[in-house]
C-alpha cells in the first residue's frame, strides 16, 4: 500500500468567527480525524473525514464557541499536526 501523506495544509481564517477551514493535499483513501481542544485540553469537537486524492477541505464549526484560543489537531496514520487558532466575537 502506498503511504498516504497529508501535505501543504492551510488553516483559515485565523482568527475565525463562524467556520474554520482546513485545506490540505492528500493522495487519497485515508481517514483523517480532526479535533478541537480548549486551553485546558478538553476535546470540544471530533470528526472524521475520508480524504480523496488532491485537495481536501474540512469545515470546523466555531460559531458556538466562546472567544479565545483553541488547538486544532489533525491526525492521520498516527501523525498529528496541530495549529493554534483564535476565535473572535
Amino acid at each position: 500500500a502506498e503511504e498516504a501523506v497529508v501535505t501543504d495544509w492551510t488553516v483559515f481564517p485565523n482568527p475565525a468567527t463562524e467556520t474554520l477551514n482546513v485545506r490540505f493535499q492528500a493522495n487519497g483513501g485515508q481517514t483523517v480525524r480532526y479535533s478541537l481542544f480548549n486551553t485546558i485540553g478538553q476535546r470540544l469537537f471530533l470528526r472524521t473525514h475520508e480524504a480523496t486524492g488532491g485537495e481536501n477541505t474540512l469545515n470546523v464549526p466555531v460559531k458556538h464557541l466562546a472567544a479565545g484560543i483553541y488547538m486544532l489537531v489533525v491526525e492521520k496514520d498516527g501523525k498529528k499536526l496541530s495549529e493554534r487558532i483564535s476565535v473572535t466575537r
